[in-house]
């Protein structure tokens, strides 16, 4: 699993709608906090897009830790 693979498997937990699995190539960082913005989980809406980010970021980088075997 890549890194964007992880934070886009990530984003299911903390979005509404996922990262679309293209957006680490085509997108910057503004279109990453405009999809969180307006896609975020009920539980999260009160939270910053870079927050809800940040968030994602340690999810999907401790299942790479857990599961290196299948890191690339």
């Amino acid at each position: 699993m890549t890194k964007e693979q992880s934070l886009v498997w990530a984003s299911a937990h903390f979005l509404s709608t996922p990262f679309p699995a293209d957006i680490f190539e085509y997108g910057d960082e503004d279109d990453i906090l405009e999809h969180i913005s307006e896609h975020p989980w009920q539980p999260f809406e009160n939270h910053s897009d870079s927050d809800v980010y940040d968030y994602i970021e340690a999810l999907a980088d401790d299942v790479r830790r857990l599961n290196p075997n299948q890191t690339k």
